[in-house]
């Protein structure tokens, strides 16, 4: 993220004002709305990150229970109102769709009995 921040113009404009749960989701997606050049080689790969972390970055990034029942709502409000990323039916539904997601990992780990039901 700071290289890209560094880069001016776009990279500075997608960081989110505040702080919230895959704040660096979002940064990655609202850079998408500008211009983007590819390469053709890989030159950095990210390891696989482990979804115990981010579970329990969900219960400190979520106070309310709306946000555990969507933990990437302030993610998918951010790239949709500040980052204006298009309001498109694939859009709204992948956004759903990540959000339920997270939030069926969250009980499995969380809340195993419920994640049975």
């Amino acid at each position: 993220m700071y290289g890209v921040f560094r880069t001016g113009g776009a990279g500075q404009r997608s960081f989110p004002a505040s702080s919230f749960h895959a704040y660096d989701w979002a940064f990655c997606a609202a850079t998408l709305v500008s211009v983007v050049v590819q390469i053709p080689e890989v030159l950095m790969v990210r390891p696989d990150a482990s979804c115990q972390l981010s579970n329990a970055c969900s219960v400190l990034d979520g106070a309310t229970s709306l946000a555990r029942l969507l933990p990437l709502l302030e993610m998918s409000r951010r790239l949709l109102k500040e980052a204006k990323i298009p309001r498109s039916a694939g859009i709204l539904g992948t956004l759903l769709a990540l959000n339920l997601n997270k939030h069926i990992e969250y009980t499995d780990h969380f809340h195993p009995d419920y994640a049975k039901f």
